[in-house]
């Protein structure tokens, strides 16, 4: 009996230590191929199953049926790896549930029960719980199965990839009736509304006595025969047709201005040269109308622009009604395509990309500041000067940069524009950014929100324009200036004579105060400029004077007359030189 007992003994310890052998090779097993697994951390499973066909894998590692399965999960994520899913859309991933809270809860958000759970996603949705592929040669068949799924849908994305690239494209070809002769067209107040109704023109506003018009006479002239068949070239004599000019808000000369085929006016700042001016007129025709992508490079189009525009339109599935608004959105993004970037997308999974309720219908949204903020047009899409409309009121971001390139179009206007001066290189530039940002969101539901801009500018890089023009020095950033263009005037202090805060509230309040007349301004200009605007705001009282002291009042106009204004423009603006109209 004692021997009996001895060889049992003998016997249970030995197939125990077998099986701590067995148990310490499985281990080793299932940890090797783990770490080879597509695990996808629970901040990205959103984001990277919203595009495409994606096959998952919810498992616990305290799970002894998912460790076993492991290392088939990776044969068969090798598998779809060798038939190149990725390329055709289909994807293998794995979601650990146990540990962190933020696991736990995507898998209790899944509706995962018991483990392992295997779920097949398609842009985003949950579409079925395949069972029945716990066996390496199940698990190959169904992948098999989908890849070729994703390759046929591939294929038609493809299709529809192509077809509207060759859309985007079409716009660029020269145009027999656009400038047919390459000659330079002379505009009068009879002819200019009906010639520059549906084509592009570049057009020079200028005026006789001007020297620096003069200087660019020959150039223009040359400019008109190397646009012939996409832009039309004209001029207009601002001392005999005051009311084109005064339409279109030249304050000096000479003025040089894109106006599309669709109505928008682009101000033209950069030099003027007979290579710059041809190719900025033709930058705006020359270029597709838009870029075709697929869903998957959404969100990267979104990080490399501060504004882009998204067209969701799938020709798969568009009606003749889809079919009247693709076309009425290819007009309007020709005409927007030198200020706005636009992006065309076929995939049903961009609506999910961009946050959008699931259509067959065609949507257009904005994506602005990193996508922070998304907004769908909510008009008629049939309606291609709608279309324009959104994009062009749309095409800045809340707060953007003022540099020499972009300074007429955000301080050309009539409003006023709050301008943040910063250092980029200096710490609190976020903070800076943000309650500038915060004010600007919060203007934007006022009722003067029309009236007011807001943009940012690198004080280091135009530390010397700054300091001549608003006379702020480098250790005063950040800094606010609410500027009034239009008069030549600007605000640095709020109205208790301290420097406007840079806080949200507080420079919302400057600005209200400035809109209300409460704020004391200051001038870039000089004596004889602002003498001149003294006698025009108060015309009214000061005729008698006028007469009493004409020569000092000839003096003053003739002088200001001659002033060409040179300090004015960012540096690096190329405009050469620029006569006030005043």
């Amino acid at each position: 009996m004692r021997f009996l007992a001895l060889l049992g003994a003998f016997l249970l310890c030995h197939i125990a230590n077998a099986s701590e052998i067995y148990n310490e090779e499985q281990e080793r097993t299932y940890r090797a191929a783990y770490l080879q697994l597509n695990t996808i951390p629970p901040t990205e499973f959103a984001a990277k199953t919203s595009v495409d066909r994606w096959l998952i894998f919810f498992g616990s590692d305290r799970c002894p049926h998912c460790r076993e399965y492991v290392p088939i999960w990776l044969e068969g994520q090798q598998y779809a790896d060798e038939l190149g899913s990725d390329q055709v859309g289909f994807h293998i991933g794995k979601v650990e549930c146990y540990g962190p809270m933020d696991n736990e809860n995507l898998c209790a958000d899944e509706k995962i029960e018991g483990y392992p759970t295997m779920k097949l996603y398609v842009d985003g949705k949950a579409m079925e719980e395949p069972e029945e592929i716990r066996e390496l040669d199940q698990l190959k068949a169904y992948i098999d199965k989908e890849v070729k799924k994703a390759r046929a849908q591939s294929k038609t994305s493809e299709a529809a990839l192509a077809e509207l690239q060759k859309l985007g494209e079409a716009g660029s070809k020269a145009r027999a009736d656009v400038n047919p002769d390459g000659q330079l067209i002379h505009l009068t107040s009879a002819d200019f509304s009906w010639r520059t109704q549906n084509q592009p023109w570049f057009i020079m506003f200028h005026a006789p006595w001007c020297g620096h018009c003069k200087a660019l006479a020959p150039t223009w002239e040359m400019v008109a025969p190397a646009l012939q068949g996409y832009v039309n070239v004209g001029k207009v004599d601002c001392t005999k047709y005051g009311d084109i000019c005064k339409q279109h808000g030249v304050r000096g000369y000479p003025t040089l201005k894109f106006l599309d085929a669709h109505g928008a006016i682009s101000e033209y700042s950069g030099e003027r040269t007979y290579k710059a001016l041809s190719e900025y007129a033709r930058s705006f025709v020359s270029k597709p109308a838009f870029t075709v992508i697929k869903a998957s490079e959404i969100s990267k189009a979104i990080s490399n622009n501060e504004v882009a525009f998204f067209f969701l339109y799938n020709p798969t599935t568009a009606g003749d009604e889809s079919k009247k608004i693709l076309n009425a959105f290819t007009e309007a993004a020709v005409a927007v395509r030198s200020v706005a970037k636009v992006f065309v997308s076929p995939d049903a999974s961009a609506h999910t990309a961009l946050k959008v309720a699931p259509t067959h219908k065609p949507v257009l949204v904005y994506a602005k500041d990193g996508g922070e903020d998304i907004s769908a047009f909510s008009a008629d899409l049939t309606d291609a000067g709608s279309i324009r409309d959104f994009i062009t009121s749309n095409r800045l971001p809340l707060v953007p940069q003022l540099v020499s390139s972009n300074q007429d179009e955000i301080m050309g206007g009539d409003g006023k524009v709050v301008l943040l001066v910063i250092d980029p290189l200096k710490p609190g530039r976020e903070a800076a950014l943000g309650a500038v940002r915060t004010a600007a969101k919060n203007w934007g539901g006022s009722a003067s929100a029309q009236q007011v801009r807001f943009a940012w500018i690198n004080g280091k890089t135009y530390s010397k324009y700054i300091q001549r023009i608003y006379g702020l020095e480098e250790s005063s950033y950040p800094a606010i200036v609410i500027t009034d263009p239009k008069n030549d005037a600007f605000y640095n202090v709020d109205k208790r004579g301290k420097p406007i805060q840079v806080e949200a509230q507080a420079l919302l309040d400057s600005i209200e105060d400035v809109i209300l007349g409460l704020g004391k301004p200051k001038y870039t200009t000089g004596f004889f400029a602002n003498t001149v605007r003294s006698l025009k705001t108060n015309a009214n009282n000061t005729s008698a004077w006028i007469r009493d002291n004409f020569i000092l009042t000839l003096f003053v106009v003739v002088a200001a007359v001659g002033i060409c204004v040179y300090g004015g423009f960012l540096p690096g603006s190329g405009r050469g030189g620029y006569a006030k109209a005043e």
